[in-house]
């Protein structure tokens, strides 16, 4: 018994270590412009992106991407701002400051996902020679052909020489010569982009709570970190943290800070009562693996060819779904 013991658990140690020296080696936060999941083939200036680059690799100023047909690409912005770009379609990195972050949708579609916006973060996106100003958290289209501009959810601001028009949730703006109009649009109308992008947010949302967690392993309650972006080895992916607090993204999967995860209240079980007292995080989002449980609680995957031991038994519990957003169709 105790020859087999000894190996098994100096091999899960020794992979509980490993992962968290990749975490603390590689959570130096991504800038605006970094490529962050590709799906199909993708280039930047004529140059095809290797699936070894993903993740390392950054638009510079006035480089651009293009997607082939079929094909479909995620590109980080500021902290909690994704943008996702359809197949035959291309874009031109302008400015990609924290500040002043300005691109331009130059053919087929775009879409950008706006989990959280700072004051101080100016988001533009130029279209057909119109600047849209994002101004709220929300889930934002646009179209070169034709060049129009959708808000699914939230608020921007478009203006386009001497004419300017504001347009809220459930509105589009056509830029063309005349006047700017906000018309009505039915938001229930959901084409193959807005449905990646919907499953995206998902997977980001997976990514946020495991790296939450292991932070949390590293740091115990997680203090000190700011929102941003953050490497995750296991998922191959930057995963955004929020600076404190948790909250619902606007297609309504959550994310996490480390304090949140660490200080989160499970269930509340008393004789003839079992129910989570924190609705938002008393489901764990899916895909996310074997959780041991403690203060230091983090995913593990076991070594390969050993077996991880079972957790302790869990009183059963009735499921609540993660949050999401008021208001937003699907």
């Amino acid at each position: 018994m105790t020859r087999i013991w000894h190996p098994i658990h100096k091999a899960l140690a020794g992979v509980f270590v490993a992962a968290l020296g990749a975490f603390s080696q590689s959570s130096i936060s991504a800038r605006p412009g970094t490529i962050n999941y590709v799906e199909g083939h993708a280039s930047i200036d004529s140059q095809p992106i290797d699936q070894g680059q993903i993740g390392h690799l950054n638009l510079d100023a006035n480089q651009t991407i293009r997607t082939d047909q079929n094909s479909k690409a995620e590109i980080l912005l500021t902290p909690g701002v994704f943008l996702r770009l359809g197949g035959d379609a291309e874009l031109q990195m302008i400015a990609p400051s924290l500040t002043n972050t300005k691109i331009a949708i130059l053919q087929g579609e775009a879409l950008v996902d706006v989990a959280q916006l700072y004051k101080d973060n100016n988001l533009e996106v130029m279209n057909n020679g119109a600047s849209t100003r994002i101004l709220k958290k929300g889930i934002y289209s646009f179209n070169a052909d034709p060049p129009q501009v959708s808000v699914y959810d939230g608020k921007a601001k478009i203006v386009d020489g001497d004419r300017h028009v504001d347009v809220k949730k459930g509105r589009q703006v056509t830029l063309t010569s005349g006047k700017l109009k906000a018309e009505k649009f039915d938001r229930k109308q959901h084409d193959d982009l807005y449905a990646w992008s919907n499953l995206r947010s998902r997977y980001a949302a997976e990514a946020s709570y495991a790296t939450a967690r292991n932070i949390v392993v590293n740091d115990y309650a997680g203090w000190g970190y700011n929102a941003g972006w953050f490497w995750n080895p296991w998922y191959s992916s930057w995963a955004f943290l929020p600076g404190a607090g948790y909250f619902s993204g606007p297609f309504g999967w959550s994310f996490y800070s480390p304090a949140a995860v660490y200080y989160a209240p499970r269930y509340y079980i008393r004789p003839g009562y079992s129910y989570p007292v924190n609705r938002s995080i008393g489901r764990v989002p899916p895909g996310i693996h074997q959780i041991i449980r403690g203060p230091q609680s983090t995913p593990v995957r076991p070594a390969p060819s050993i077996q991880a031991p079972r957790p302790a038994p869990r009183v059963a519990v009735p499921r609540a779904p993660l949050m999401r957003s008021p208001g937003v169709r699907r």
